[in-house]
């Protein structure tokens, strides 16, 4: 998702069930839903393409979970990896039996050829 020049960010408000499928489009696929927390629950979403590389932004308002599952796994045989960090408040992630919480400034590589949630 970039704009016309093809060199900034584009990033969006969208709703629980938009945000779903614009990650598995950009990203790859994954269940994904919100759980509300108080107010509407909404997600704010943003990409950009560098080389080999794709960086993407993720801003949720309520409880968001994603779930990366054998289905997902043999539709699209992805191999690749994904780094968490973030940037407010902490993330919970669960993968291969182990699972951790992190804070802002912590980091944690998941690879996507094998189930989570986060």
């Amino acid at each position: 998702m970039l704009n016309k020049n093809g060199d900034r960010p584009i990033v969006e408000t969208l709703s629980p069930s938009r945000a779903a499928a614009l990650i598995s489009a950009v990203c790859y696929r994954m269940d994904y839903e919100v759980i509300p927390h108080g107010g509407s629950p909404s997600a704010r979403f943003g990409s950009v393409q560098l080389d080999a590389v794709t960086i993407c932004q993720h801003d949720g308002y309520g409880r968001h979970q994603s779930h990366r599952r054998p289905h997902h796994i043999r539709d699209d045989g992805m191999q690749d990896f994904v780094v968490c960090l973030p940037l407010r408040g902490d993330i919970q992630l669960a993968q291969r039996g182990r699972s951790a919480t992190l804070a802002p400034g912590q980091f944690a590589l998941l690879t996507i050829a094998e189930p989570y949630t986060a």
